[in-house]
């Protein structure tokens, strides 16, 4: 849902004026897009930020934790 107090993208920086309305995360319609895009190739390929808070989401539905969590990185 767009909200039309925001003046700008906050990922581009396009200005209200130029791309219409901002939604309510401060995206504008192509940069809402292309992170929708963004978020459906790292859940489908298995990598980046969007599969890890996938993963952590799916493993918290069942009360559980990753291991990754727990260990976090180990040194070489």
């Amino acid at each position: 849902m767009a909200k039309s107090k925001y003046a700008s993208c906050w990922r581009c920086g396009a200005k209200r004026a130029d791309v219409g309305m901002v939604s309510h995360t401060r995206l504008c319609s192509k940069c809402s897009h292309e992170r929708l895009l963004e978020n459906v190739d790292g859940i489908h390929s298995h990598e980046g930020p969007a599969f890890d808070r996938w993963r952590r989401a799916m493993a918290a539905s069942v009360g559980a934790v990753l291991v990754d969590d727990i260990l976090g990185e180990l040194p070489e």
